[in-house]
């Protein structure tokens, strides 16, 4: 990645330990450019108005070359440093007041520049209804041209990014650790593809630790990027709501699917749609909450051309290979009756039904394939309506 250096110089100013985003627009405020500050600190670092640690952190750093150097470092490791000149740069996250100084990415940087991005955000202890609802709207959504924002977190930001990956569609995930670190461990697969079909952002340095304190800070780029957020799951204290508080600061459309009302992580959504925000039960629902009532003519991009996804735990194609039903066996009929009172994993099956795991994997996917049965993330079933 090639820099101005005036860029060099921004992206040094940040890496600065101690220096927050307050002190930092301050110091360009009072000096015009960071190519200033570098230089007041190369002439008389002592008048800065900046805490000792800082200074002395700068008093490192002045060599000829090190801004070469920083810049060289961040290229080994695949990341771009993302500063408000670069022209990819989020022109709605710009708008913010407490828009991130410098952003940290690996893929592709267009997609920051969207013309319809939709936030989903949920608990991270999603039920199988979260998990599911997550995966087909934000799917149905990539296929109307929609790119996807959320966090990479365990729940519903993990099934969200993989309906839209797995839909041939743009996804984002913004980070509260280092754009190189992966969490949770469990996502390296998932990091590994947005980082090749998406985008991976972070305002904290490469390296980071996933701090308690960054996640609700994060959120303010969740919600900052996108033109609506849409909320799943998520308790009366939850980072869901947080992140729809932020929305409707940012000015941004705020939508939520209804849950069970006898569920604690129902209460967010609920109540976002008791004070007004759209209730949404659809793709469609969203596209209609944001004027995009034709899709593809207001989000203005092509629907992303079908390809198949990588092999991951995500229901089936839309359209199966159809086998014709018949009568249904008596093991088959056995599974249907145990899914009438609601869906169910491999595991919930195997232990209710005694059959052998290569009996009733086979069994699931002739099912499957006959159209009796829905396969959803994490190797649920329920009966197709």
């Amino acid at each position: 990645m090639t820099y101005t250096m005036e860029e060099k110089c921004w992206i040094w100013l940040a890496t600065l330990k101690g220096l927050g985003d307050k002190a930092f627009r301050s110091l360009i405020e009072a000096l015009g450019s960071a190519q200033a500050v570098r230089q007041a600190a190369l002439q008389s670092p002592g008048d800065l108005p900046l805490e000792e640690n800082v200074k002395a952190q700068m008093a490192r750093t002045l060599s000829p070359d090190y801004l070469d150097r920083l810049a060289a470092a961040l290229d080994r490791r695949g990341i771009v440093a993302v500063t408000p000149m670069n022209p990819q740069y989020s022109g709605l996250l710009a708008q913010l007041p407490d828009a991130p100084v410098l952003l940290y990415a690996k893929g592709d940087l267009s997609l920051m520049q969207s013309p319809g991005l939709i936030a989903v955000v949920g608990s991270r202890s999603a039920t199988r209804y979260g998990q599911k609802a997550a995966y087909q709207l934000a799917r149905d959504l990539a296929m109307q041209g929609v790119t996807i924002v959320s966090g990479m977190a365990r729940g519903v930001d993990s099934y969200a990014h993989q309906g839209a990956l797995a839909a041939g569609g743009k996804t984002i995930a913004v980070l509260g650790c280092g754009v190189d670190v992966i969490y949770p461990p469990e996502n390296g697969a998932l990091y590994d593809q947005i980082a090749e079909q998406g985008l991976l952002l972070s305002e904290y340095l490469p390296g980071a630790e996933p701090l308690k304190g960054h996640f609700p800070e994060r959120n303010r780029i969740i919600s900052g990027l996108c033109h609506g957020v849409l909320v799943l799951e998520g308790g009366e204290r939850s980072g869901s709501r947080i992140t729809a508080n932020l929305a409707l600061d940012q000015g941004r459309e705020v939508m939520a699917v209804p849950g069970n009302i006898d569920l604690p992580l129902s209460y967010t959504p609920n109540q976002l749609i008791r004070e007004g925000c759209a209730l949404i039960t659809s793709a469609q629902d969203v596209m209609e909450a944001m004027g995009w009532a034709n899709a593809q003519a207001s989000v203005q991009q092509e629907k992303p051309a079908a390809q198949q996804p990588r092999r991951q735990e995500a229901p089936e194609a839309e359209e199966p290979i159809r086998v014709t039903p018949g009568k249904p066996t008596a093991d088959e009929t056995k599974i249907m009756g145990m899914l009438s009172m609601g869906p169910a994993s491999f595991d919930e099956i195997y232990e209710a039904l005694e059959f052998s795991p290569a009996k009733l994997g086979a069994t699931l996917t002739i099912m499957v394939a006959k159209g009796m049965l829905n396969a959803l993330p994490g190797k649920v079933y329920e009966i197709h309506e």
